[in-house]
């Protein structure tokens, strides 16, 4: 029987009382990481808007694709009129009457300059999409990253709250024994 009360009375100064007293660290690491949640939810927030850029990106760069193909459209027109041009007898646009040569001298000087206007605009259309595609890609590798990160992250915090959670159960439990 004294056997027995030394038994429980070490148990209780070596297990029970220590495990008690951690109760209060225990429970402050459960706030932290409960505040720690919050900064998690933020961070799912901060990649909700990421998520949306990286969309935008992809809509501007489609929009721009359209208005480079609208322009492709209007060259090839333009080219069209290039060829009719190259004929021997060529008549106004408008009234189909045969132009002079100083007429004709104008019109297609007016169609080299709207050519060149066309080929600026396609040029400048090719680096705008060009532009947007690669922030689109560097966009797509931080939106991975940045979802690797999140998931690692709730995963890991999953644990320590898991943990913490067991951790209090325990001290409780012993608590109560302990009585």
């Amino acid at each position: 029987r004294a056997s027995e009360v030394y038994r429980l009375r070490n148990r209780l100064e070596q297990e029970l009382i220590p495990k008690i007293n951690r109760r209060p660290n225990v429970a402050q690491d459960l706030e932290n990481a409960l505040d720690h949640q919050k900064i998690l939810d933020k961070y799912e927030h901060s990649l909700k808007e990421k998520r949306q850029e990286l969309e935008d990106i992809g809509n501007l760069a489609q929009e721009a694709a359209t208005r480079q193909k609208l322009l492709k459209e209007d060259m090839d027109l333009l080219n069209a009129r290039t060829a009719l041009f190259s004929q021997a007898h060529v008549s106004c646009p408008m009234c189909s009457t045969p132009l002079a040569p100083d007429n004709r001298a104008h019109l297609e000087d007016e169609i080299r300059l709207q050519k060149k206007q066309l080929q600026e605009r396609h040029l400048v259309y090719q680096e705008e999409i060009r532009t947007l595609e690669t922030r689109r890609q560097d966009m797509r590798r931080n939106v991975g990253d940045f979802e690797s990160k999140k998931i690692r992250s709730r995963q890991d915090h999953q644990v320590v709250l898991a943990n913490l959670y067991r951790e209090l159960d325990e001290i409780e439990k012993d608590a109560e024994e302990s009585i």
